[in-house]
């Protein structure tokens, strides 16, 4: 009995250091230095759509957005109307354009929309 006595007594002082530790850590501040999730972003990234395409029952079609003058796409995709079209591509394209090419496996025609999050080089 005597053998287990002090490594459990050791363990229960190491613990209670690290609680106490810890607690007086919380309690000055140290956290602080950690950024707030609801800060504001550091530089605005428009997200820019392009106009809606019409892509007919069984078509494969591409829709393409611009971003603004001085600035370039640095991601992007697309919006559908409705559930039976599938994006099968989504990138930049070499004009400064982010473009998404869709699917339309629906019967009757559905609208794909292309967007690009834009920010300045």
């Amino acid at each position: 009995m005597r053998r287990l006595r002090i490594p459990v007594l050791l363990s229960v002082a190491v613990l209670a250091a690290g609680v106490a530790t810890a607690a007086v850590a919380h309690d000055s501040g140290a956290d602080q230095q950690t950024p707030k999730r609801n800060a504001a972003p550091k530089a605005a990234h428009p997200q820019v759509f392009g106009a809606p395409v019409t892509i007919p029952s069984g078509d494969n079609l591409l829709a393409s957005v611009a971003c603004p003058a001085g600035t370039v796409p640095t991601g992007g995709g697309g919006v559908t109307q409705g559930f039976r079209v599938f994006l099968t591509d989504s990138f930049v394209a070499s004009t400064g354009q982010w473009s998404v090419r869709g699917t339309n496996t629906d019967p009757n025609p559905q609208f794909l929309r292309a967007f690009a999050i834009c920010t300045t080089p």
